[in-house]
């Protein structure tokens, strides 16, 4: 089967744009999220709607980056998110994409506005935080939290209110 057919997010003007909000075929404008390849917007009466390479060979990673860059953009547009072992959301405050710290980079930079604490927030798709982060995040005593979206990679059709809720509520979370 074909990795492609659940790819309904692409990039149009640097921004990330789900199948239903653009034209149908070459006019809907938008490129595959992980290698930049034109996509075609397949829009029939049969198949589920879904983007497909145009005149390439299908890169396979185009969902898994959509989902990356999307986990990112939900928590610097809604500043807040639940944490691990609460059920309550947190204010996020300052918050920074690809934050350096400490000799890494974290997907996601802010401060708890309750405590005033630094808390660093990983997007896991397909691979967690590697053990040379993880070093660094203890060696610092960083506070860490990794929230796995993997669960949406084999969801097909996923819409931007299941990113939204998964990112700030439903998907496994934990503290590196």
């Amino acid at each position: 089967r074909d990795e492609e057919i659940d790819l309904n997010l692409g990039l149009k003007d640097g921004t990330l744009v789900f199948i239903d909000e653009v034209e149908r075929g070459l006019e809907c404008g938008c490129f595959c999220p992980y290698c930049g390849g034109r996509l075609i917007a397949r829009k029939g009466e049969v198949n589920q709607h879904h983007f497909a390479h145009y005149q390439v060979e299908n890169c396979g990673k185009g969902l898994e980056t959509a989902l990356h860059l999307l986990g990112k953009e939900v928590l610097r547009s809604e500043c807040y998110v639940t944490l691990p072992d609460q059920s309550d959301l947190s204010l996020l405050q300052d918050i920074q994409i690809e934050r350096r710290r400490f000799g890494y980079i974290a997907d996601v930079g802010a401060i708890l506005t309750s405590t005033g604490e630094e808390i660093d927030i990983e997007i896991k798709v397909t691979h967690g935080v590697d053990q040379e982060k993880l070093n660094k995040v203890l060696s610092n005593s960083a506070q860490l939290m990794e929230i796995d979206l993997s669960g949406l990679m084999r969801q097909g059709g996923i819409s931007r209110e299941q990113v939204k809720n998964a990112v700030l509520h439903e998907a496994p979370r934990m503290w590196a």
